[in-house]
């Protein structure tokens, strides 16, 4: 697996995390598609946070492997399985 030959986890890099209210009952977490990056979610989560039933939900994005903000490498292929990796050790890292 791609963990063991660069000896760390993968981990996706978050890009928002906050509960407007600052005391989270549920979190949502938002993961975009291939072809984009977490930014696609500014306005959407912006609008979410501004509802008043949703003031103790958490919203957290992240950018998925090689989009955005996240590790890219020309010589790594980051596939199913790596995205899934880093996406579980990312959500376990939240708690």
């Amino acid at each position: 697996m791609l963990e063991k030959i660069v000896n760390k986890p993968l981990k996706l890099v978050k890009t928002y995390d906050n509960c407007p209210s600052g005391e989270p009952k549920l979190t949502v977490v938002f993961i975009h598609g291939i072809a984009d990056d977490s930014s696609q979610f500014i306005k959407p989560i912006e609008y979410l946070e501004g509802t008043t039933s949703l003031k103790n939900v958490r919203f957290v994005r992240f950018d998925l492997l090689g989009a955005g903000k996240s590790s890219k490498s020309d010589r790594l292929n980051f596939g199913f399985l790596e995205q899934l990796t880093a996406l579980k050790n990312s959500i376990e890292a939240l708690k």
